[in-house]
């Protein structure tokens, strides 16, 4: 819920508008505001936590990295093109197949922070031989 309020706010106007899209980040014109800026930080963080969660969530299954990756970067590109999709309808923003490559790569940065705490925290808690 939050993430979706991160990519769509401020909320209204979604109807009646058509759609648009770029390949590019279309915010971030020559010479962006700061609150623009922010607010697109904020928005890749999000999805940095997301992968983070994503990961922990699979932790305990005992899995080898790649199969917790997979399915981290899988559930990011879900929710980031379902985001960016909706983002293209808002008024003041466009969808950007950059912004999704982003998302998807700030997931998989989450994902692989959880991963390496995991195996230090392994590493440190196994018996010394």
């Amino acid at each position: 819920l939050y993430v979706v309020c991160v990519a769509l706010w401020p909320f209204g106007g979604l109807a009646g508008q058509g759609w648009f899209a770029s390949f590019g980040l279309a915010a971030l014109q020559d010479e962006p505001s700061v609150p623009t800026t922010l607010g697109l930080l904020e928005y890749v963080s999000a999805f940095s936590l997301i992968g983070y969660m994503v990961a922990e969530a699979r932790g305990r299954r005992r899995e080898p990295q790649q199969v917790t990756l997979a399915w981290v970067v899988g559930l990011a590109l879900i929710c980031a093109t379902s985001l960016e999709a909706l983002r293209g309808f808002h008024p003041s923003y466009r969808a950007s197949l950059l912004m999704e490559l982003l998302l998807v790569g700030a997931a998989l940065w989450g994902g692989l922070i959880y991963r390496s705490q995991l195996a230090a925290l392994k590493r440190v808690l196994a018996p010394s031989a």
